[in-house]
């Protein structure tokens, strides 16, 4: 082992001492908040750890690093991989820099914010650093703050403000591993900011060239990467299929896990580990779930020689070798056995947990009594006295399907929220019975109703609307999704993130084109909104990304292109310049619907500019016909062309009243 300059070999007690002392050997890094869902330990894996260590040790012997994509579902054990991957290379001698992006949803904005602050090094040079490089904290956030904080207490700089710029960060990485090899590892990249992919990007590009680095970025997938449909590629993964595809990353999916793996794991005996793979189809996180279950139940106890096996003596046979479901819906039939019966059936609660199942492992009880057409207050009444996990108990040990998340508040009131009370009841519950149409129908409810609950604040639930939208079949819907942002960027993140791209994107770098276009839409539509007096800078911009867009030979993109143009002229005054935009725009939306109301809208607008109030009306009206037959009644869209029809009343035509009776 290397510490400091000197080698020492440690050996029985005194080496176990050690080896758990440095089980976590970054402290620095920022901690995982607990609600953030994670394997406990790790099952297997054993071929992607010697990947990782091989991939390190070739960094450090040819100075050329690379980074890897541990990829994975939820409970796939990517973080105690990157776990074991730190204290391996901190043993080594390496340096072992940290952070992670998580879901503020569930954490919380300031939360966020305190966890990247309370760490020694945070303490230590954090404000220095703030102060320092004022626009690059406002621009890239705590995230990467931290890390150039672990980066200086490794190698000490002087802080030159002319670095002022969120790409220095990739000075502070050279520099600390030209002193001695580096492990960085970024978690969660799906939780992260725009800006964050395409400094990753940059720092993947350098580290390839000549930096003794492993940088490692774990993000949840369904799939390997190279398997996932264009529905379910996301901006992080395309960055990893990017990479890959250029030779300067790896992806590493930790998919299904064996019996072998199981049983060495988890210490249990060949039998049970087989049947626990069947069970949960080889999902490590169903796995844990099951097998901590069964030793709740007693299904399975420790034997004398270290490993756990049925216990034949209290029906451990039944839980090991049963089926899942049939146990799942044993305990459903138990706790609707009362005297008197409940107000619902056996049949009633399975279909009230399919859809739950559905929306995810936490679900809202209002948006499942809409999808259902029930009672929301009946609904609750009924799942907190049957099938919740008692009060007075643990929420993970008692009897019960569910627990109480609580109150969410929103801006159109609270919303209650339950969870499954164990991994395996949701996977239970999301599969059996199939009912494929139920399902399709309820996804479309569920979605509906969320994006009305959450409206404004959508942006929260955005990876659930969109998945919801689509599994129902509503790809319109589900398309602005995508895309969207929890947190709006400031206008100065948007105009660095622009001309970042612009001066770095070359013609030929597809991937790249498409995420100038992402975030120079994102700038005009800023600009559109809330500042129409810049238009000449949308304007500009958006010619720009018209260019592109026709260089690629995209045609939706080059419609979003042309509306926001034809937006800007109309915002400065030139609506007759703006007509043949807008016309483009709209003969190219012509199949989506929802953007040729949107392109109406704004041709309405022309229109009215132009004097032509007859056609601005017929637009409009046209406009509100789409809206109201695709949208909820009262969706934000509705509202706006509403207001802009009412607008007209004085130039004659019927109100929107009058136009949907």
């Amino acid at each position: 082992m290397f510490t400091g300059d000197i080698f020492i070999t440690l050996t029985g007690e005194a080496a176990e001492v050690l080896r758990r002392a440095l089980s976590h050997p970054q402290d620095n890094a920022p901690s995982l908040p607990p609600e953030t869902p994670r394997l406990p330990q790790i099952i297997g894996r054993e071929a992607e750890k010697q990947t990782l260590l091989e991939l390190y040790a070739q960094a450090c012997r040819k100075r050329k690093g690379i980074t890897v994509f541990p990829t994975g579902k939820t409970g796939s054990g990517r973080h105690a991989l990157v776990q074991w991957t730190q204290e391996q290379v901190f043993q080594q001698g390496g340096y072992v820099v940290a952070t992670c992006f998580w879901d503020s949803r569930s954490t919380g904005a300031e939360k966020a914010r305190l966890l990247y602050w309370d760490t020694d090094v945070m303490r230590r040079y954090g404000q220095a650093l703030a102060e320092t490089f004022p626009r690059a904290e406002r621009i890239i956030g705590p995230p990467w703050l931290n890390i150039v904080a672990q980066l200086f207490h490794v190698v000490p700089h002087r802080l030159p403000p002319a670095m002022d710029d969120p790409r220095a960060i990739s000075h502070f990485v050279r520099d600390a591993s030209l002193k001695r090899p580096l492990l960085l590892s970024v978690e969660y990249l799906q939780w992260a900011d725009t800006v964050g992919i395409d400094l990753l990007r940059l720092l993947a590009d350098e580290i390839a060239q000549d930096l003794p680095v492993l940088l490692l970025i774990t993000l949840d997938t369904p799939a390997p990467v190279e398997r996932l449909t264009a529905s379910q590629h996301t901006e992080p993964t395309r960055l990893v299929e990017t990479l890959v595809r250029q030779g300067v990353a790896r992806a590493l999916h930790l998919g299904p896990v064996s019996a072998e793996d199981v049983s060495r794991s988890l210490a249990v005996t060949s039998e049970v580990a087989e049947r626990l793979v069947y069970l949960a189809e080889g999902d490590p996180w169903i796995i844990y779930s099951l097998w901590e279950e069964w030793k709740r139940q007693g299904a399975i106890v420790e034997q004398a020689d270290g490993t756990w096996g049925i216990n034949y003596e209290q029906d451990g046979a039944w839980w090991v070798y049963g089926d899942l479901r049939d146990q799942v819906f044993n305990l459903l039939a138990d706790l609707l056995d009362t005297n008197p019966p409940p107000p619902l059936g056996i049949q009633e609660a399975i279909t009230i947990l399919n859809c739950a199942a559905t929306e995810g492992e936490i679900f809202t009880a209002q948006a499942v009594a809409e999808a259902l057409e029930m009672d929301p207050d009946d609904l609750m009444d009924f799942l907190d006295e049957y099938l919740c996990v008692p009060a007075d108990e643990d929420g993970t040990s008692g009897e019960g399907i569910l627990c109480e998340v609580g109150f969410l508040s929103l801006p159109r009131g609270p919303v209650f929220q339950y969870r499954f009370a164990r991994p395996y009841l949701h996977h239970v519950f999301a599969k059996y019975p199939k009912r494929e149409d139920d399902r399709r129908q309820w996804s479309g409810r569920l979605a509906e109703a969320l994006e009305r609950f959450h409206y404004p604040l959508t942006a929260f639930i955005a990876d659930t609307l969109y998945r919801l939208f689509d599994a129902a079949g509503m790809p319109e819907r589900a398309e602005p999704y995508r895309r969207i942002s929890l947190q709006t960027p400031s206008p100065e993140t948007l105009r660095w993130h622009v001309r970042f791209l612009q001066q770095t994107v070359s013609e030929d770098d597809v991937f790249g084109v498409y995420r100038l276009l992402d975030v120079g839409l994102q700038l005009c539509g800023l600009i559109a909104e809330e500042r129409p007096d810049l238009w000449p800078e949308g304007y500009e911009l958006a010619c720009d990304l018209l260019r592109r867009a026709e260089s690629l030979g995209d045609r939706l993109w080059e419609a979003h292109a042309c509306y926001y143009a034809a937006w800007h002229l109309k915002d400065g005054g030139h609506p007759r310049e703006a007509l043949p935009l807008i016309g483009r725009a709209l003969e190219i939306y012509q199949k989506r619907s929802l953007n040729v109301a949107a392109g109406l809208n704004l041709l309405g607008l022309v229109l009215r500019a132009l004097g032509n109030l007859a056609g601005a009306r017929e637009c409009l009206e046209r406009a509100l016909r789409i809206f109201w037959a695709t949208l909820p009644p009262d969706h934000p869209h509705i509202r706006i062309v509403e207001g802009n029809l009412r607008a007209l009343e004085g130039a004659g035509g019927r109100s929107p009243s009058e136009l949907r009776s």
